[in-house]
């Protein structure tokens, strides 16, 4: 009878102990803001043959920073983010950066704070045109302003 009772007491700790893991992983994950922000930026900041390690969206206008990765210079074409496309056609050497905005995302607002991108760079090296990275994770961010 003793030990039954033992028993019974602890499987009744072990289910609270459970639930209680189980709101702090759910409080947290609400808490952080953006949950793939993290994961997105880190993957974005490694990427190649182009980065992105800066960008944020105000209304509609998405800003970002390209910097190029590889040992040789490329030039950047276009660049697709969501369904919003911008045309370009700048050199990047080795190491090199650029700051530039797409614009025609939906906009920013009470409704939608955090944003969530696919991205495609179509880019030219000196002797190859007609590349594309595809990015393998999104670029997502909270809204700016």
């Amino acid at each position: 009878m003793l030990g039954q009772a033992s028993s019974e007491h602890l499987v009744i700790i072990g289910a609270v102990l459970l639930v209680a893991l189980v709101a702090v992983v759910l409080v947290s994950g609400i808490l952080s803001g953006s949950p793939g922000k993290s994961e997105s930026d880190n993957y974005w900041q490694g990427a190649r043959p182009f980065s992105i390690k800066e960008h944020s969206q105000q209304g509609s206008t998405m800003y970002l920073t390209l910097f190029n990765t590889e040992p040789d210079a490329r030039i950047v074409n276009s660049i697709t983010v969501g369904n919003a496309s911008s045309s370009f056609n700048f050199s990047l050497a080795p190491g090199g950066s650029n700051a530039f905005s797409v614009t025609g995302l939906r906009a920013c607002d009470s409704s939608y704070k955090e944003y969530e991108y696919q991205v495609r760079i179509y880019y030219s090296s000196f002797d190859v045109s007609g590349q594309v990275q595809t990015g393998a994770k999104p670029l997502s961010g909270t809204c700016a302003g």
